[in-house]
């Protein structure tokens, strides 16, 4: 009986919350960073990856692998400190410094917060708010015939609770703090570093390996599926954080409740009806007014916190591991360089000009996004010759606003900002 009881309140507590359908808390995490990070362009939409991805394993729901890798990223995580050899990717491992369950935002999310010490923000805000949210577990639960409806609801609520914590966090700091949040969270996991998952591949992929009997090619394609799975959910979860309020309550509701009645089905076999606007309506009416009187004053404290535990462990600037210029760019030995100039004129209508130098013949990539992360053209997908280079862009048809455009090649990647105003 127990054990049946502990599988389906497992699947709930994935399922059940609308924001557990990609990860809970990534607003606030993509807020703080932003905040104590050194915002260099491209480095930053780095940082705010890197604050993130400490959550990707929390999508490998129901593997025995989880816990362990949940761990390792938010634990373990200096294993990456020696691998951070580009400016790109200490500015990604920077943000992972941020997140960690030791000292950093975890910590005081669910162990220790600023303003209530001994106890996580979030987690005693869960257990004050549970007692209400059981009668209504326990009306869905009970509605569906399911047994022991009351014992699943209490088992479950505390979980359920913590996850409308943070899911009201999110939106307040999206309603309050920065309105641009979501679109920041879309466009960093759209720009993430190519070699993100090869650096956990590096750092974790062997230790995984033996501790669970793989081999080292498994173990790899197992962080390799995970962090691409879950920048996926994040460019989803950015993209829901970019409309209204609204709109994004009843997104997240009408996911979640798909999702937690199509769970509930394979794994209890009854046809469980999780009401979308149940969910909304709890989020909206209850968990977000909860937490909106002193939320604020937890987040600020904890920005501090964050900002100068970074800078006592040797993350700060100046430090070997953070040593941050504008962009990439190595010198051959011949003394030529790579080189993305800043657009000309700026801001433009409709036609602006990007020069940029090769230090060496290469594949060379040249990309528009817009505000969103979309691409919007590809201004040059091909091999050139080294020396210097030049390509127009025509925005004619294209609504006023910010872009970006994002130069790969071989050996250097780099990204700059531009304005068309009309």
């Amino acid at each position: 009986m127990k054990r049946s009881i502990a599988v389906v309140c497992c699947i709930l507590l994935v399922t059940f919350l609308p924001s557990a359908l990609y990860s809970w808390g990534s607003i606030t995490h993509t807020y703080l960073i932003d905040k104590i990070g050194y915002r260099w362009g491209y480095l930053n939409h780095q940082e705010i990856y890197g604050a993130t991805l400490p959550d990707m394993f929390n999508l490998m729901y129901g593997s025995p692998y989880r816990d362990y890798l949940w761990a390792q990223t938010h634990i373990e995580f200096t294993k990456l400190t020696d691998l951070s050899d580009r400016r790109a990717i200490r500015a990604f491992f920077y943000g992972v410094g941020s997140h960690n369950d030791v000292w950093a935002a975890d910590y005081t999310a669910h162990h220790n917060a600023r303003t209530n010490p001994g106890e996580g923000y979030v987690r005693a805000k869960a257990n004050e708010l549970a007692p209400v949210l059981k009668p209504q577990l326990v009306s869905v639960l009970s509605g569906a015939g399911v047994p022991n409806a009351d014992a699943l609801a209490g088992a479950l609520a505390p979980g359920l609770a913590e996850n409308f914590i943070e899911t009201a966090v999110d939106l307040l700091i999206k309603r309050n703090e920065d309105p641009a949040a979501g679109f920041k969270l879309l466009l960093a996991s759209q720009l993430r570093h190519w070699r993100v998952p090869l650096l956990l591949v590096r750092a974790y992929a062997r230790d995984f390996a033996t501790e669970f009997n793989l081999s080292w090619i498994e173990a790899s394609m197992i962080l390799i599926g995970a962090e691409r799975e879950y920048r996926d959910l994040m460019k989803l979860y950015g993209g829901i954080f970019t409309r209204d309020e609204n709109s994004a309550i009843d997104l997240l509701a009408a996911q979640g409740a798909s999702l937690a009645e199509a769970y509930l089905k394979a794994a209890t076999g009854y046809d469980v009806s999780v009401p979308p606007e149940m969910l909304a309506t709890f989020l909206r009416d209850v968990a977000i007014p909860y937490v909106e009187p002193d939320y604020a004053l937890e987040i600020s404290a904890t920005q501090t916190y964050i900002e100068e535990e970074l800078a006592s462990r040797g993350f700060g600037p100046g430090s070997l591991l953070f040593v941050l210029n504008e962009e990439e760019d190595p010198v051959t030995p011949r003394g030529s360089r790579y080189h993305l100039e800043q657009n000309h004129p700026n801001p433009f209508n409709p036609t602006t000009v990007i020069n940029y130098s090769l230090a060496e013949e290469s594949h060379v990539r040249l990309v528009v996004y817009n505000a969103l992360g979309q691409e919007v053209t590809v201004l040059v997908n091909r091999h050139q010759p080294e020396g210097d280079h030049s390509v127009t862009w025509n925005a004619q048809g294209l609504p006023s606003g910010i872009y970006f455009y994002r130069m790969t090649t071989d050996r250097f990647t780099a990204t700059k900002k531009m304005c068309l105003l009309k």
